[in-house]
C-alpha cells in the first residue's frame, strides 16, 4: 500500500459504505503503523480509532499500535478538556458584559456534530463578535491574563485580518477573536456582515448560550474556509468534518438555503466544488441529487478530481517549483513576454519596495533597493531558472502542476 491507499483506507473506515468496508485483520504491523501515523498526521486518529472499534465487535491491532491509539485519545481528551474548561469561562465572562457571541468551527463541531468532544482535535478557539465589540472583548481578554504578542490599535488589526492576533494563556490555550469570515476583510460590507446573525440560532454550549451557524450556513463557510484560508491544505480533517456535517444534518438541509448563502460569500463554485469532493471520497449520497440545479458554469469531473488528487497527495513527488518561475515559464514562448514578466517583477513600484524592505517611501535610499531586490531574486531563484533554461523535464513536470492548480483557483474565484 502507498500513501494514498492509506489515506482511502482511513476514509473508507471513518466513513464506510457496505462495499467499501473491509476487515483490518489482513494489515501487517507496518501498514498499522502507517495507518496511525497518516491518520495522526491527517488530525483523524483519534476518530478513526473511535470508528473502528464501531464497526468491528471484535478488531485485532498489533498492542505496541492499539498503544499508539490509546495514547493518542488520552491526549486528545486532556487537551479539549483544558480547551472547553477555559471555553467556558470566556464565554460566560463575555454573556455577563452581554456580548453576543458566534462560536465558530472546531468547537461547535466537536460539541454538536461528532458523538462527543474528545473526538476531534481543537488547535484554539474561533469566536466571532461584532465589530463594534472588538475593543471590548480584547479588554477582557487581557484581564482574564490573555496575551497578545503584539496588540496593535482595533482598525488596524481590521484592515490587516479577518481576526484580531491570537490570545494566548498560561495554559497554552489559544482564541482568536473574529469580526468577519471572509479571508479578505472587506470582502463584505458591514450589511452582508449583519446576515452572520440573521443565520445564526441559539444554543448552549460549554454551559453557555451562544450562537452557532445554521446548518445550511454553516456548510457553506466550512467549504469557503476550506479553499479560501488554507486552499485545501488542511488536508483530510476539514472534508471530515463537512462530511459529518452533512451526514447530521441530512434530513434538514434546504439546497437553494445552502446555495443562497454560497452566493452572498461570493463562493458559489468553491462550495459545489467542495461538496462533490466530499460525496466522491466520503461515498454520501444525498437523496434526490439536490445540488444538480445549481451546477456551475465551466463545472467538470476534472476539476473535482484535482482537488482530490491533492488531497490525497498524488502531486506529492512532483518537485517543487514557485509561482513566478513558472510564470517565467509561461511568458517565454514570447521573448518580449518574459523580459515584461521579469522587468515587473524585478523593478517594483517605491511602494512596494517599501512594504517589501520597510524603508520609508520617500527615502532616497529606496532606489538602493531595487539592487538588493536583484541580489535576494538571483538567491532565490537561480538554480530553478537554470533549470527552466535547460528545459528540464522535472521543472516542466512540476511547472505543469502549478498551471494545473492556477487554472482551477482562477475559475474557483470567480
Amino acid at each position: 500500500m502507498n500513501h494514498k491507499d492509506y489515506l482511502l483506507w482511513i476514509i473508507n473506515h471513518i466513513s464506510p459504505t457496505d462495499n467499501q468496508i473491509h476487515s483490518p485483520d489482513s494489515l501487517s504491523s507496518n501498514d498499522w503503523l502507517n495507518i496511525f501515523n497518516i491518520a495522526l498526521e491527517e488530525g483523524l486518529a483519534v476518530y478513526l480509532y473511535y470508528c473502528l472499534r464501531q464497526l468491528f465487535s471484535e478488531i485485532i491491532i498489533p498492542e505496541q499500535i492499539n498503544q499508539k491509539f490509546v495514547k493518542a485519545s488520552q491526549n486528545l481528551i486532556a487537551k479539549n478538556t483544558v480547551i472547553f474548561h477555559e471555553m467556558e469561562k470566556v464565554l460566560r465572562t463575555l454573556n455577563d458584559n452581554d456580548i453576543p457571541v458566534i462560536v465558530l468551527k472546531g468547537a461547535y463541531l466537536s460539541t454538536v456534530i461528532y458523538p462527543h468532544n474528545g473526538l476531534r482535535p481543537m488547535g484554539d478557539i474561533d469566536l466571532l463578535v461584532h465589530k463594534r465589540d472588538l475593543k471590548k472583548v480584547r479588554t477582557i481578554l487581557l484581564d482574564m491574563d490573555y496575551q497578545q504578542k503584539i496588540q496593535l490599535d482595533i482598525e488596524m488589526e481590521c484592515e490587516r485580518s479577518r481576526h484580531l492576533r491570537p490570545f494566548i494563556n498560561d495554559k497554552s490555550v489559544k482564541i482568536e477573536i473574529h469580526w468577519t469570515i471572509t479571508e479578505k476583510p472587506d470582502q463584505l460590507n458591514e450589511l452582508a456582515r449583519n446576515k452572520y446573525w440573521d443565520r445564526a440560532q441559539s444554543i448552549r454550549i460549554s454551559n453557555n448560550d451562544v450562537y452557532v451557524f445554521s446548518a445550511e450556513y454553516l456548510i457553506a463557510y466550512l467549504c469557503y474556509h476550506s479553499y479560501y484560508c488554507h486552499f485545501f491544505k488542511l488536508g483530510l480533517k476539514s472534508f471530515c468534518d463537512i462530511a459529518e456535517t452533512l451526514r447530521h444534518f441530512q434530513h434538514e438541509i434546504d439546497f437553494n438555503k445552502l446555495f443562497s448563502y454560497s452566493f452572498e460569500l461570493n463562493s458559489n463554485r468553491i462550495v459545489y466544488t467542495t461538496l462533490c469532493v466530499v460525496s466522491d471520497l466520503f461515498g454520501l449520497r444525498l437523496p434526490g441529487n439536490p445540488m444538480s440545479k445549481f451546477k456551475p458554469e465551466g463545472f467538470n469531473q476534472d476539476r473535482v478530481d484535482s482537488v482530490k488528487g491533492w488531497i490525497l497527495g498524488e502531486f506529492d513527488e512532483v518537485p517543487s517549483c514557485d509561482r513566478n518561475i513558472a510564470n517565467v515559464w509561461n511568458n517565454s514562448k514570447t521573448g518580449i513576454g518574459m523580459l515584461v514578466y521579469v522587468s515587473k517583477r524585478i523593478f517594483l513600484s517605491k511602494l512596494e519596495l517599501s512594504t517589501k524592505y520597510n524603508v520609508p517611501v520617500n527615502s532616497v535610499k529606496i532606489y538602493i533597493f531595487h539592487l538588493v531586490r536583484i541580489k535576494d531574486l538571483f538567491f532565490q531563484y537561480s538554480r530553478s531558472l537554470f533549470r527552466v533554461i535547460l528545459n528540464n523535464t522535472e521543472m516542466k513536470k512540476s511547472i505543469k502542476t502549478i498551471n494545473k492548480k492556477s487554472e482551477l483557483k482562477d475559475w474557483l474565484s470567480i
